[in-house]
């Protein structure tokens, strides 16, 4: 994806979002609900206790949220490895997303859904939160999948079938590379294997 059309998909998420909360605004008669804009806990109640989340736990969550809706996307749908589960682990992830910060943050992990109800309201309250932290957990995915890529094709990694023998020789192959006795022989004698 090039920088335009990433730059592309970012406008038309936040004014699908802002057109949204615009019509719920209109269907509802006014902002009196909030059109789902998120807030950050406040005096939620936990058993005994009485929970307050501050702007930094709040960034802090929603940096997170966002770190697992990424992750799961680059690793299945991105990379292709879950074939037509990938909607599914998507979906899956989002939900528990939800379940996990909707009542401490709302769980918007996403910037056009929060921005498009603070638009409607007028109400920009922990606007820069909202904002900033699921980018900053998309970022840290993107580092982690990068590496993780760049990992994946290193010229030491082997693909290996079902048989034993290869296996064997793969594990040792790559215990001599971490070792660094420069080759397999080596390795053997190292560690008096014989045949």
């Amino acid at each position: 994806m090039s920088l335009a059309e990433a730059i592309g998909y970012i406008i038309s998420q936040i004014v699908a979002a802002v057109c949204a909360a615009f019509l719920l605004r209109a269907v509802l008669g006014g902002v009196a609900t909030g059109l789902g804009r998120p807030e950050l806990a406040q005096g939620v109640a936990l058993g005994a206790t009485t929970l307050t989340i501050t702007p930094a736990a709040g960034f802090v969550i929603e940096a997170v949220l966002g770190f697992f809706l990424v992750i799961v996307v680059l690793t299945t749908a991105v990379a292709r490895t879950a074939g037509n589960l990938a909607p599914l682990a998507i979906g899956m992830t989002v939900a528990l997303d939800i379940m996990m910060g909707a009542a401490l943050t709302g769980a918007t992990f996403n910037p056009a859904i929060a921005l498009g109800p603070m638009v409607a309201t007028g109400n920009f309250t922990d606007a820069w939160l909202y904002v900033i932290a699921p980018v900053v957990g998309a970022l840290r995915t993107a580092v982690a999948h990068r590496r993780d890529q760049q990992n994946t094709n290193s010229p030491h990694r082997v693909k290996l079938g079902n048989d034993p023998e290869q296996i064997i020789v793969a594990l040792d192959v790559g215990m001599a590379l971490e070792e660094g006795t420069g080759s397999l022989p080596n390795f053997y004698r190292r560690h008096n294997c014989t045949f």
